[in-house]
């Protein structure tokens, strides 16, 4: 990959842009935002979307009947109350996964809660339990 600088240091609010697969992949250096596109227009037109969601200037909270439509109780679009699942056991047996099904995943079975959305992007929120009884990794 390119470096956008001699140095490899970093510069305020650096975007990083590759392609890997057949998609551009857009990265903001700093917050970790990252989007793909099939072109690199559209990769940096979802990553401003994304980036305006995470920055909070776009996007809502989800309805109830959005939530439903995913497959996620209302009442489970929380955050805080214990561990995220293992992921790497959950993908062992499939390699592919659209962004509604990772979100369905996170929200029922990890205690993600489901913030902001806008387009195609949703913002996902993790609170670590204060549970004295998880165990840190």
């Amino acid at each position: 990959m390119a470096s956008s600088t001699r140095d490899d240091d970093g510069h305020d609010g650096e975007i990083r842009l590759w392609r890997e697969d057949g998609w551009w992949i857009a990265t903001d250096v700093e917050t970790g935002v990252t989007t793909q596109g099939e072109s690199r227009a559209a990769a940096l037109e979802n990553f401003d979307d994304a980036v305006a969601l995470n920055d909070g200037e776009r996007g809502r909270a989800p309805t109830d009947e959005q939530l439903r439509a995913a497959g996620i109780d209302p009442a489970d679009n929380i955050t805080g109350e214990r561990e995220p699942p293992d992921v790497l056991v959950w993908s062992m047996w499939r390699r592919t996964f659209s962004g509604m099904e990772v979100v369905k995943m996170l929200v029922n079975t990890g205690r993600f809660e489901w913030r902001r959305t806008t387009g195609d992007h949703a913002q996902l929120y993790y609170e670590h339990p204060t549970d004295e009884t998880v165990v840190d990794r």
